[in-house]
């Protein structure tokens, strides 16, 4: 069984539809969100680094 994904695109909805150059600062600047897995160009995380950052910045997941 394959581990879940969640794309880049995903991640900025739950986000509040924050920009890509916003979600590249979460993880590479200020380092909320973890290093992403990149997959033929796409970015994607983790369900359980997703809610760590949520915790993080002291936002509520949609």
């Amino acid at each position: 069984m394959a581990a879940q994904r969640i794309k880049s695109t995903e991640v900025r909805k739950r986000f509040g539809n924050i920009s890509a150059a916003t979600l590249y600062r979460m993880w590479k600047v200020y380092r909320i969100l973890e290093p992403p897995v990149t997959i033929r160009g796409i970015n994607y995380w983790t369900p359980e680094d997703v809610d760590a950052a949520f915790a993080k910045s002291g936002q509520r997941g949609e």
